[in-house]
C-alpha cells in the first residue's frame, strides 16, 4: 500500500539521519539530529499503524479477520 511505501522512504531517511547523528562531533548537532530521528520514527510508527488498519479492513472484507496468521 501507499502507507508502506512511505514507511520505507521514511525508514531510509531515518537510517541516514541516525548515521549522521552517530558521526556528529558536536553535541548540539547530534541533539538536533536526534530530534529529527524522533520525528521520523513517530511518522514510521503512524504509517505502520495505518498499514495494519488497512490490512485489518481487507481481512474483514474477505471474511478472514479471525483466520490464523
Amino acid at each position: 500500500t501507499a502507507a508502506l511505501v512511505e514507511v520505507a522512504r521514511l525508514t531510509d531517511q531515518a537510517i541516514a539521519v541516525a548515521q549522521k547523528a552517530r558521526a556528529a562531533t558536536d553535541a548540539a548537532d547530534a541533539s538536533k539530529l536526534v530530534g529529527e530521528l524522533d520525528s521520523l520514527t513517530t511518522q514510521i510508527a503512524a504509517g505502520l499503524q495505518e498499514a495494519q488498519n488497512h490490512m485489518t479492513q481487507m481481512l474483514k472484507g474477505e471474511g478472514l479477520e479471525s483466520a490464523p496468521r
